[in-house]
This record gives C-alpha cells, structure tokens and sequence, in this order.
C-alpha cells in the first residue's frame, strides 16, 4: 500500500511526495499528492527491492522517512482461489485454514478480541480477508479491494 500520513492537525492536509526506486536499475518514479488519503494505491512494479522515500509537509515542517522494499511475484502458490476459499468455514484453526488454502496468509492484526488475515487473489490490488477469535474462524470476505 502507498504511504499515509496525516498532519498533527487534523484540518491542515499534508502535501505528500513519494520516490520508489529500484534498487537494481536506480530508476525511479514520484507521486505527488495533497490529502491523508490520496486514492492512490500501490503502482504496479517489477519484482526486486526498491528504496521507498516519503516526504510529508504539514505547515512548513517536513519529516522524510524511508523504507527497504521487497516486491514479490503474486503465484497461485502463493494466493488464494475461490474454490480454495469456499473451504474454509466458521469453527476451523488457523491451521485448518491454512492446510485448506496452503498459504498462511499476510499482515494479521488484532482488534480487540479478534485476528484478521490477508489472503491475497491473483489479481492486482484484491485479497480476501479471513476474522478469527479465540483462534477459530468467525468470519470471511472475498474480493475485498481498493476503492
């Protein structure tokens, strides 16, 4: 996902400038953008590592952060089907879960009592998310995108 950032004051947007680039060819791409949420997501890039620069601007004062990117190649070995999906059903273990779709899914957070995972689709900028508590599946939701 594309960096977010917002001002310390809620009423200023900051003014935003994002540079990725490859760590292979040195070449790069900037976005610029006014707004915590600017509708952007992330660009379709080739697979390798990439520097991440971002730049936020709120009223004159500006913090830069930078990050190390892995970009890897979505695979169905590494993505979930719909018919994968269909397997998994309320009451099931994280690990019955991942035998069923043979992936462990991504970015797991917790709120509250309960566990959400990422499970990424084939294609570009869709995944499916999977709610546990108490370690068991509670909910799930197919094809959830960006905007």
């Amino acid at each position: 996902m594309n960096p977010l950032a917002t001002c310390s004051n809620w009423r200023v947007e900051p003014r935003m400038k994002w540079t990725l680039t490859r760590d292979e060819t040195g070449t790069s791409r900037t976005f610029r953008w006014r707004g915590a949420l600017p509708g952007l997501y992330f660009p379709r890039v080739r697979v390798g590592t990439y520097h991440s620069e971002t730049r936020v601007t709120c009223r004159g004062n500006t913090v830069t952060r930078t990050h190390q990117l892995r970009i890897k190649q979505k695979t169905p070995a590494t993505t979930v089907s719909r018919r994968e999906f269909r397997r998994i059903h309320r009451g099931m273990t994280r690990a019955e879960v991942t035998d069923a779709v043979g992936t462990r899914g991504r970015d797991c957070s917790r709120y509250g009592r309960q566990m959400t995972c990422t499970y990424d689709l084939m294609r570009f900028w869709r995944w499916s998310i999977v709610a546990f508590r108490k370690g068991e599946v509670v909910d799930k939701y197919w094809n959830v995108a960006h905007d």
